[in-house]
């Protein structure tokens, strides 16, 4: 048996298997190509880890920290996050669903009047994404 992994352009793992080393070239030509998918021999976890050139690499941690979890909802009261990597910020609120997305890079700033629980994530790839719960008095 062999291990496979089949990726994409950027590195990311899509999916991981394995088969009778005779069935490897099958593998590889059911991938398409000509759509920026690979396949390489090897063995990945899909979620922490990544291809770069050829090599399988892992995924670093974000940077990006919070100053504070809790925060007044006033609109005034903020919570500051540093050292984001640029990407994609997502605020939702637990309970509404309602969710904020935008870009972010470097420092930014997240305040709300509608109290409750917000799941904040960004999103930078090929680092993991950074995941944290505040919450809106």
């Amino acid at each position: 048996m062999i291990d496979f992994i089949i990726y994409d352009t950027l590195g990311r793992i899509f999916q991981t298997g394995s088969c009778q080393s005779e069935l490897l070239q099958e593998q590889i030509t059911m991938v398409p190509t000509h759509a920026g998918m690979f396949v390489m021999g090897g063995a990945a976890k899909q979620d922490t880890q990544y291809i770069s050139s050829g090599i399988v690499t892992d995924r670093l941690t974000q940077p990006t920290t919070l100053n504070k979890l809790t925060l007044t909802a006033d609109g005034i009261d903020t919570i500051t996050l540093s050292n984001a990597p640029s990407g994609t910020f997502t605020a939702t609120n637990t309970t509404t669903r309602e969710t904020v997305t935008g870009a972010i890079n470097g420092t930014d700033s997240f305040l709300t009047t509608i109290q409750g629980t917000y799941k904040i994530r960004i999103e930078s790839w090929p680092f993991l994404d950074f995941e944290a719960t505040i919450n809106a008095l």
